[in-house]
This record gives structure tokens, sequence and C-alpha cells, in this order.
């Protein structure tokens, strides 16, 4: 794209800082600092005033949201007085206005973007990222990503999407080891042709191994022993000469030898300052190593000659001077000759010089700070810092960042001397778990509320053992990977007589709740499970808990469906939809269209249930709200092949395949092959059915969760029209009696239609007729 443009085109570098001490989306933080001219110790009013010029960007009825976005992204309260935006409402900003950004930004110059050490970066960044590529198409930008191929790293996934849906635009360079004749080549060439004995160049190329960084610093360490002296070269080019024979000189067998050997040969003085460097950082600004470094008078010269010894490089002059190190293995080789003593030493001065340099970026600097008192055994102050670094990730919807953070401040107080109070831990280990569930981290979370729990009996703290009972019967009662509905029973009805004896009527009515969901989400009896819906109900509308009722008419409205009472579970989904509104909870208002249109399903009229999906679709898409959009594109699909409009159906299924591998969301993937094979097969592409039907067949049990009549009814379909009738048998001899003529209608349903299609299979016409 670059060279169809004539203006020379503009660069900017931003480097990944290791994910473990960088916040969320902090390779756009950078960008916006350095385009704006932004300090660290900017003021917020004069941060807000940077940031306003942004607002040229927009368009006025674009202006004012994205401005709130761009200001939350920096930790600022909106100057216009709207609520702050969070969670799932900042990022659906913040994915909108980026793109809008950068074409108005960059449109008018050709433009380089540098992100180097991809592997390190934090998942908000690679996210958003991905969500930029598309700019691609249409712009003359080019996203210039240097990282290793480590398979954990989340800037992997940009490679994946980029080789996949930009292959036309993607180019790719893996670097792999010099041969042996490029390796003397590139001797040749940092030496000026110089004359080596044989013997000494063999043991460079052999110990180097093809590696460039090691051949350079072997030459490097070679001049700065004394092992080669320079001598006057053709063309007025310096060269090179032995000093002494080849046999005594020595080169370290491996690259962190030769780096020590390099750092070992600094005077003392300048090794130091190398020293301290690494403590900080890969990158490192310079105003902070002059006020940790004692020798700060002589600090200049130090950085000029590492400089020249090109062990750093300067990375940044606008919006301050700011290093790194030109390899991150110098730096870990400077920071293994501290003492393990001054190493604490050091990261304790680190942390404690940041907190009084970025007094105005506390929030943003939170990570890093936590990590140097983590490493200077300061348990207490470390804590306070990932949870503030935790709070953050919270907020902007960074929900790995902030399982991490949290995780890690626990850690810190389980490890520190001083008591740790019950609000602290409740914050840390509920927070921890929320974003853990935001991932679809089942699992992760439950673990997280075992530990809880665990803890918190320790202390024999009845309120914070209340609330991890109260989460573990929520997420155990709900229809989940995980869910124990025997469990979560036992747990609340615990917790039932806990919150009565502290008094604690919220919790009384959120325990009534998942004892209601252990009937909404399972199978059990209608009469006990709306009775404690009604509790839940009359508790939370004398407390006015606004959110509790709606998640209780939630799950009364799906007791009614489970027996029958169509009409009586969608005469609550209004009340349900204007508190969503009301409380601006998104995801929930597009669960509650999810309902909408699944009773339309049940009364069979899929027009209607179609525009009740689509409003899920778009409200889905709105808020980047991927579990939603995965649902809503299995059920579009299966509406439009009911409604006849069969390729628009096949094509839904495809994306809700993709949505639902991409998210992580499986079950939603086998239903949507469950529901093609029966569609392929209704229209004779056996080739494509069967094998959907078979992979249906073997995998049935992973619908854990799901409908079970509707699932088996759907799968024994499948089967039959692919012509594989044993498998069909089998499926309907595992279905119980209440699979068959229990629980909803509407699922049975299935069951009914599979059983009439296998008896007319096996011309058995009596039968089917008998069953319909």
């Amino acid at each position: 794209n670059v060279r169809k443009v004539s203006p020379e085109p503009q660069w900017f570098d931003t480097t990944s800082l290791s994910y473990e001490t960088a916040q969320p989306y902090a390779l756009f933080r950078r960008l916006i600092r350095r385009i704006n001219g932004i300090n660290h110790n900017d003021s917020p009013s004069v941060l807000r005033e940077k940031l306003s010029s942004l607002a040229d960007y927009f368009p006025p009825e674009q202006e004012r949201l994205s401005i709130s976005a761009i200001e939350a992204l920096f930790g600022l309260e909106s100057k216009n007085g709207d609520p702050p935006l969070e969670g799932e409402a900042f990022k659906r900003a913040l994915f909108n206005l980026m793109p809008t950004l950068w074409r108005q930004r960059f449109a008018d110059q050709p433009t380089i973007i540098i992100y180097d050490d991809l592997h390190w970066s934090d998942p908000a960044s690679i996210d958003l990222l991905h969500d930029l590529l598309p700019l691609t198409e249409e712009m003359a930008i080019v996203f210039l990503c240097v990282f290793r191929p480590n398979q954990d790293a989340p800037g992997l996934r940009i490679k994946k999407t980029a080789d996949k849906t930009y292959h036309h635009r993607y180019t790719e360079i893996n670097l792999r080891p010099l041969s042996e004749s490029q390796s003397n080549l590139m001797i040749d060439a940092l030496l000026g042709s110089p004359e080596l004995p044989d013997d000494l160049r063999s043991r460079i190329l052999e110990q180097a191994a093809g590696n460039p960084f090691f051949i350079e610093e072997v030459i490097r360490t070679l001049i700065d022993g004394g092992a080669l002296l320079p001598v006057d070269g053709s063309n007025g080019h310096p060269s090179w000469r032995v000093a002494r024979q080849s046999a005594d000189i020595h080169i370290p067998d491996n690259l962190q030898a030769l780096l020590t050997a390099r750092i070992d040969n600094l005077s003392e003085d300048v090794r130091q300052t190398l020293q301290v460097a690494s403590v900080i950082g890969r990158n490192f600004y310079r105003r902070v190593l002059k006020l940790i470094n004692e020798a700060s008078e002589e600090m200049d010269s130090h950085l000029q000659t590492l400089l020249m010894q090109d062990m750093i490089r300067e990375s940044a002059r606008i919006p301050e001077i700011e290093y790194r190190f030109r390899n991150p293995l110098t730096q870990e080789a400077a920071y293994r000759t501290i003492l393990l003593k001054h190493r604490r030493e050091f990261h304790l001065r680190v942390g404690e010089v940041m907190e009084t340099i970025f007094t105005e970026q506390l929030e943003e600097q939170a990570p890093q700070l936590a990590f140097h008192f983590r490493e200077a055994k300061q348990f207490e102050r470390a804590l306070v810092h990932y949870k503030n670094a935790g709070d953050v990730a919270y907020r902007l919807f960074a929900n790995e960042e902030a399982s991490t953070h949290y995780g890690e401040a626990l850690e810190m107080a389980r490890r520190s001397k001083e008591p740790i109070s019950s609000e602290i831990l409740l914050h840390l280990y509920s927070r921890r778990g929320r974003a853990f569930e935001h991932q679809v981290a089942h699992e992760a979370a439950m673990e997280n509320y075992q530990a809880m729990l665990a803890h918190a009996q320790e202390r024999q703290d009845r309120e914070l053992s209340l609330a991890a009972m109260m989460a573990l019967a929520t997420i155990l009662s709900t229809m989940t990977p995980i869910q124990d509905v025997a469990r979560a029973r036992e747990l609340s009805e615990e917790a039932l007589d806990l919150a009565q004896s502290l008094g604690d009527r919220a919790a009384e009515a959120k325990i009534n709740w998942n004892l209601l969901n252990t009937v909404a989400f399972a199978d059990g009896d209608m009469e006990e499970g709306l009775a404690y819906g009604e509790t839940s109900l009359k508790i939370a509308r004398e407390m006015d808990l606004r959110e509790q009722i709606a998640y209780t008419l939630n799950s009364m409205i799906m007791v009614y469906w489970k027996n029958n009472q169509i009409a009586k579970g969608e005469a609550l989904l209004d009340e349900v939809r204007d508190i969503w509104r009301e409380l601006g909870n998104q995801p929930m208002l597009a669960d509650s269209y999810s309902m909408t249109g699944y009773s339309l399903l049940m009364i069979g009229d899929y027009v209607a249930a179609l525009e009740a999906f689509q409003e899920l679709e778009r409200i889905s898409k709105a808020i980047n709200n991927s579990w939603n959009l995965s649902g809503s594109k299995v059920m579009l699909g299966m509406c439009y092949l009911q409604v006849g409009d069969i390729d628009r159906g096949i094509s839904y299924m495809y994306d809700a395949i993709e949505t639902g591998k991409r998210v992580g969301l499986y079950t939603n993937v086998l239903l949507a092959k469950v529901i093609l094979a029966g569609a392929y097969a209704l229209l004779g592409l056996d080739d494509r059915a069967k094998p959907l039907a078979m992979e249906s067949f073997q995998r049935r049990e992973e619908f854990s969760g799901f409908d079970r009549p509707l699932i088996f009814g759907l799968v024994c379909a499948a089967c039959t029209r692919s012509g594989a009738l044993s498998q069909a048998e089998l499926i309907l001899e595992e279905l119980s009696e209440y699979d068959r003529s229990g629980g909803s209608v509407w699922s049975s349903s299935y069951v009914v239609g599979a059983e009439s299609e296998l008896a007319l299979a096996e011309d058995r016409p009596e039968e089917a007729i008998e069953n319909i």
C-alpha cells in the first residue's frame, strides 16, 4: 500500500511491555501518548487538555462518547458529567471509536506502526489490534509485528488471523540461523575483512551456531578485552588484527556467559548504572534512573557509554527520553550480576521513586509498582498495587489481566505478615471470580470460589463464608459445563441459615434465587421452584434490589417454560427488559431478547422469533459480547431454516461454528453442526450430512447443560436422515420416560418427531402416524 502513495511514510514504534507489568491496552496508551506529546507527570487537567485534541477526529454525534472512552482509558473522569464508562460499555465504545480515530489520524499520510516484542503484549492490546486489521484493506497502513513464535503468547492470534483472513496482504518473515557462509560474511563486515586465524574463526562459528547476536557480542567481547586491536584498513575504514595467540583467547560457551563477560569489562560505575536500569525493566525513563542512581551527576556519560557499546538504545525523546535494552538477554544478564540482597534494595528504591514521580498516574503504573514491591518482599505494599491494577483492568473489561492481578494480590495477602481485612479479601475473590466468568472460564471461577470458602473457614469469617457459598451456588446451579445442582442446593441451604443468622436480607434474596435456579436449569418441582422465586422477589422488591428482581424473574420464566406455561413466562419479559434498560445492562438486555425468541419458538412463531434473535445479534455485536453473539447465530440459522430461507440458515450455522470456536463455546459449535446435519440430509446432501451427524452422535454427551430432549431429538433425526439408523435407535434407547414426555412440550416434540422419522425410515408407518 505504501508504495502507491507519494508522501514519505510516518513511523511509530511502540514496544510491548511484559503483560505482567503493563496495564490493559498498553500499546495504544503508548501510541496516543507519543502522538499527543503526553508526559507521565502531566496533571489530570493537562492530560485532559491534550486528549481533547482528539475530538477533532470524530463526527459531532460520536464526539462526546468517544472522548469519554479515551478519558476512561487514561483513568480520567468524564468532563461532561456523564457516568464513568466501564465494563462492556467501555470496551464497546473503545472498539467502535478506534477505527474512526485511525482513519482520520492516518488518512493523509502512509503510516507504518511497529509493534516490537508482541509476544509480551497484554491480551487487551492484542484484542484491539486484531479488530483494527481490516483497516489494511482501505488505508495506506502497515502493521510491522515482531514477536517470538511462542504458542502461548496472545500475540500469536494476530499471526493466525492475518494468515487466514488477510493472507493477500500478509507477509511473514521467519528469522532462521545464519549459514556458515553468512556468518563468515558477518564477521568480515564487522571487522573490516580481518585475517583471523582459522581456529579462532571456527570456534566463533561453532559456538555462535548461526546466531547473529552471539556473533556481534563475541566480536565486541574480543575488542573490549584487547584480543583484537584496530589497524588502518582500506578506504579509511578500520580493520582489526589478533593481538595474541588464538589459543589464549577465551570465548564463553553460551550467550549468557558472553554477555556477563561484556558487563564485567565495564567500569564499576557504568556497570552499576546498567544494573539499576535492568531492575527498572526492559524499557526505562531517564528521569527514573536519574533519581535512583546515586552517581546521577555522571549518569548521562554512563548512558552514552552504554549507547556506544550498543547495550541500550534510545527508544523515544518525545514525550520524554526513554531507553530500552537492545536485547532482553542483556537486561537479564545485567540483572543476574546483582547480589540478591542488593536486588531487593534496588527494587524497593525503584518502587518508591516511581510512587514519587508518577503521583498522577499511580493507576497506570500499578502493575510495575506491584512487581517492584513484590520483588522487594514488601508484600503489603505490593498487594495494594496489585489490587489497583486489577481494579483498572476490571473497569476496562480486560478480564484476563484482571484475574491475573487479583490472583497476585491474593498471593501477596497469603505472604503478608499483617492481617488482611475481610473487605479486601471479599473484593479480591469476588472480582477475580467474575473476571473468570466473563472469560467463560467456569472451572477457574469455581476453584477461585472454593479457595475463597476455604480461606473464610480458616479465618472463621462468617460474612466471607456466606459470600463464597452464594457465588459457588450460583455458578453450580446455572447452565454451565460444571453444573452440579445437588451441590448448589446443599450450599444454598447452608448459606440460607447463615444469612438469616446474620440478618442479611439481600443475601436471602440471592440465595432463594440460587435455589430457584436449581429448578430452572435442571429437573425439579415447579411449585417448589416458584415458591423460591416468590420469596426472592418479595425481599428484592421490599429492598428495591432492581438487578436481583430481574435475575429472579428471568429464572421464573424458565420454570414456567419447563412446565409448558409459556404465556405466564412471556408476561414477565416486559418487566425484565425494562429493568435491564434502566440499569444499562446491555448483556442482560440481549439475554432478555434471547428469552423472547425462545418463547416465540415454542409456539411456532418463527417470523417473530427471527426479529427477537436479530435484536439479540444487534446488541451482541454492538457490545462485542461473543457469548450471546454465538448463541444468536445458532438460533437465527435455525429460524431461517424453518421459514425456508435455506441458504441464509446454512450460512448462519457456519458463522455460529466459527464464532463458537473462537470464543470456546463448543456446545454451540456442536449444536450448529447437528442442525446442519439435519438440514443437509433433508436436501439430499448425504456426503455433507453424514459426517456431521456421526460427529454429533459420538459427542452427544458433551451437550451438558442443554435441553436433553431437544438435543437428542435433533441428533436422532440427523442420524435417521443420514441413514445411520442403528445410531438413531441407540439414542432413543438412552432417553428416559421423562425425556420423552416430561418437561417442556416444545423440546419433547423433537423426540416424538425423531421417533416418527425413524419409524418411517424402518418402514413402520403405523407407528409413525401413532406418534404424531
